[in-house]
């Protein structure tokens, strides 16, 4: 059978006394009520931790225009580069689909242009380094030395961090 815990008797105690003990009950309410009042807005805590509780929504005020782009703004793409590297011609068939004639493909023109940009394929010239060393007759073992900038087992050449560098700080369009 679980008891009850009984009240402390507080007759016994001067108005000071109670006064304290208010406070101190207080200040220990105020520890668990502020873990509760934590979320991922004002704490550390993942906002996986928030619950099912609905985030409030953005206080920026709507302009009644729909998302996107608007009609009459002049938008901007790629430009098709004048001289590709390479052209690929697709063929026509050799008559046609309705009267099963022959086609005069000698009189056929270009009826549209599409444009794919890509990087090529790059295949990796790996470079080994290698010192050599001798022992000399007298017992003195002599070893070469790697070139200047070449300092691991294993590092990336000037033409990787070059490449690294332009791919991070952005691209002009053709």
């Amino acid at each position: 059978m679980v008891t009850k815990p009984s009240s402390p008797d507080l007759t016994g105690l001067t108005h000071e006394q109670k006064g304290i003990l208010i406070l101190t009950l207080l200040a220990r309410l105020e520890v668990p009520e502020s873990k509760v009042n934590k979320n991922s807005c004002n704490s550390s805590k993942p906002p996986s931790s928030d619950g099912l509780a609905k985030k409030t929504s953005s206080l920026r005020e709507s302009s009644g225009k729909p998302p996107g782009g608007q009609a009459g703004h002049k938008g901007s793409t790629l430009k098709q580069a004048m001289q590709p590297t390479k052209r690929i011609d697709y063929p026509l068939p050799g008559q046609c689909d309705r009267c099963h004639h022959e086609l005069p493909l000698q009189d056929a023109l270009v009826g549209g242009r599409r444009q794919v940009v890509d990087v090529p394929v790059a295949a990796f010239d790996v470079v080994e380094h290698r010192t050599l060393s001798v022992r000399c007759q007298c017992g003195q073992l002599h070893t070469s030395a790697f070139p200047a900038g070449v300092t691991e087992p294993v590092q990336y050449g000037p033409n990787v961090r070059a490449l690294a560098v332009d791919l991070t700080q952005g691209q002009k369009a053709f």
